[in-house]
């Protein structure tokens, strides 16, 4: 992308009206700049107009899409005041003919979209986003190591007839107080220390770590693999961990790198002796190594 060709594009772009300003342009010539500078507007952030029929004719649509009209009706009233200001000091107008300076305008967003790549610079937005929230998931403050028993107490003690949603609150209140990765790897360690025990915990964990909103809060530390180290030879909760991480990566993609290596992923489906449980993992196999080529075999 370059910025000084979008720069100059942007001063065609207001040169325009400033130019029909000088020549004494008719007030009727106004609304055909403000659809250009509409334009304008559209080609910096697509992102930022309805996306559907409905979304341009809702009441929240048609609201935005005028106050951004006003907008640049106000710029382009200034924009000729201004010319003619300047024509009225310098004593006389400028004879142009009178489609040059909306050719100018024009000629400024065709010379921005040549500079200016709308999907690449909302890709690097998500690029830095995504980059700035696994910066601070990573620096997240830890509690003193000889305080995790504490922490971890309530969801190691939980019966296994434990229901779901409760298992799901009992690590989310552990994890609560310092959202660091290290508790949830103890946390992962401790389970699969002992297996055929803590069965809510496990799923509870499961549950924890494949939610949406946990998900993209820990980009970058691994807690989809922590979360499914528990429940190797575990038909069930291997089962359930595949499905829910599969529902997770078409909701955020990004969460492939966060997810168990292709490789481990084909060994557990291999091992475990359930034909489900073999069908989900293989399938999030599939779809973590479409997401993440790069992942090793």
């Amino acid at each position: 992308m370059d910025r000084r060709g979008l720069f100059a594009g942007a001063g065609l772009l207001y040169l325009g009206p400033l130019l029909a300003g000088m020549s004494g342009a008719p007030p009727a010539q106004m609304p055909v700049f403000v659809a250009l500078f509409l334009m304008w507007l559209a080609l910096l952030n697509p992102g930022a107009w309805p996306a559907t029929v409905e979304a341009w004719l809702s009441p929240g649509g048609l609201a935005g899409v005028a106050l951004r009209a006003a907008v640049q009706l106000a710029l382009v009233g200034l924009c000729f005041a201004v010319g003619r200001g300047l024509a009225a000091v310098l004593g006389a107008r400028m004879a142009l003919p009178g489609a040059l300076p909306l050719a100018i305008s024009a000629l400024g967003i065709g010379l921005g979209r040549l500079a200016w790549n709308p999907d690449r610079a909302a890709g690097m937005d998500r690029f830095l986003d995504d980059a700035l929230a696994r910066i601070a998931a990573l620096s997240r403050p830890e509690p003193d190591r000889s305080d995790w028993p504490a922490l971890l107490a309530p969801v190691l003690n939980l019966p296994d007839t434990t229901p779901d949603a409760e298992a799901r609150a009992a690590v989310a209140q552990a994890m609560r107080p310092v959202a660091g990765p290290g508790l949830v790897r103890d946390l992962a360690r401790r389970l699969s220390m002992a297996p055929g025990r803590h069965r809510a915990a496990r799923r509870g964990l499961i549950l924890w770590a494949t939610d949406p909103a946990v998900a993209e809060a820990y980009l970058g530390c691994g807690i989809q693999t922590e979360a499914i180290r528990p429940a190797e030879g575990e038909a069930d909760l291997l089962e359930l961990h595949a499905s829910r991480t599969l529902a997770l990566l078409s909701i955020l993609p990004e969460a492939c790198e966060d997810c168990p290596s292709v490789a481990y992923l084909r060994e557990l489906s291999v091992d475990v002796a359930d034909p489900a449980a073999t069908a989900v993992l293989r399938r999030l196999a599939a779809r973590t190594a479409e997401l993440a080529p790069q992942d090793p075999d």
